[in-house]
């Protein structure tokens, strides 16, 4: 049973479907929306990476977090000590692997599917980032939560 503390890395009770899905691109990985209220949330706050104009979507946030340098300041923060290893090795052959699979769930918004990072901000980000550097794109595979009354896109 999940900690109460941890609930909002689990799926909406509505999406009963698990599956393991491939993201096989780069642009469905920039396409990937972070929680509406990521980016302005405290911890954006304090780094001053609150996104002007606002953006859910993750290589977007990736370019905000490159052009406010807040990568070349060292910090304890996962997005930031996932970022420096993975450009220590020049790859992203094994940046994110079966035990790391983030959590992505199907949204509906204004009538599209979407796909909305659930678990996984940590790793997507300095992936994400590092993309943007021109480190080469490898696919990964993801959890994805959705419903199963919901029409597939």
């Amino acid at each position: 049973m999940a900690s109460a503390s941890y609930r909002y890395k689990l799926p909406d009770v509505r999406n009963d479907v698990v599956c393991i899905v491939q993201v096989e691109t780069r642009e469905e990985l920039d396409g990937l929306l972070v929680h509406d209220y990521v980016p302005c949330d405290d911890w954006m706050r304090a780094r001053d990476m609150v996104p002007n104009p606002y953006t859910r979507k993750l290589g977007q946030l990736a370019r905000t977090f490159l052009d406010r340098g807040y990568f070349a300041t060292p910090r304890s923060d996962r997005q930031y000590l996932h970022f420096c290893t993975w450009r220590r090795t020049g790859s992203l052959t094994h940046a994110i692997g079966p035990e790391d699979r983030p959590l992505i769930e199907a949204v509906e918004l204004a009538g599209k599917r979407e796909y909305e990072i659930v678990d996984g901000w940590g790793r997507l980000l300095p992936l994400a980032a590092l993309l943007c550097e021109g480190l080469a794109f490898r696919a990964f595979e993801a959890f994805l939560a959705s419903s199963s009354l919901t029409k597939p896109s």
